[in-house]
């Protein structure tokens, strides 16, 4: 596991140099990434390396979906963190319809990418699953929980199950 750490090390050092140096990026998704990286989250606490950032979740198939964020301790325990910008200033009909669709779509997606990770991953003994918004009703980094391959995922964390009030 000293070697797996010390790779991870590494490579957190290349991407968080990346986001540094990205400064010129304007794009509203980025930017909620690049916050997260360089400023860090207490969520984030016990996964100190960032190993990986637009990281397809099945290797060459990218229409299969890409992760935005994916962290590990080192020690076979990862965090997979789904970043969704609402454009809460948008207004009218269409940019509600966009950010309740948004909404619906993030913690599944974040529930999906963390089971492809526990699947995927050979030294993966726990996967957390989390999502990262500017939604006006609920910013910030969010833990989804812990994942298990062949468990349902926890109350709450599909959004298409429960009832969605939208921006109306």
């Amino acid at each position: 596991m000293m070697a797996k750490a010390a790779g991870y090390a590494h490579r957190d050092r290349v991407m968080r140099a990346y986001f540094k140096g990205r400064d010129w990026d304007e794009n509203p998704e980025f930017l909620l990434k690049r916050r997260l990286v360089l400023a860090g989250d207490p969520l984030l606490n016990d996964f100190p390396f960032l190993i990986d950032d637009e990281w397809e979740v099945v290797a060459g198939a990218s229409n299969a979906g890409k992760g935005d964020l994916l962290f590990a301790d080192g020690s076979g325990r990862f965090a997979v963190v789904e970043v969704k910008w609402m454009n809460a200033t948008g207004g009218g009909r269409s940019a509600r319809t966009a950010r309740n669709q948004k909404r619906r779509g993030v913690r599944s997606q974040a529930w999906s990418y963390a089971v492809q990770v526990l699947q995927g991953f050979q030294d993966a003994r726990e996967v957390r699953a989390m999502v990262l918004t500017d939604d006006w009703r609920d910013p910030g980094l969010r833990d989804l929980g812990p994942v298990s391959v062949g468990v349902a995922a926890p109350a709450g964390s599909e959004d298409a199950g429960a009832p969605e009030q939208g921006d109306e």
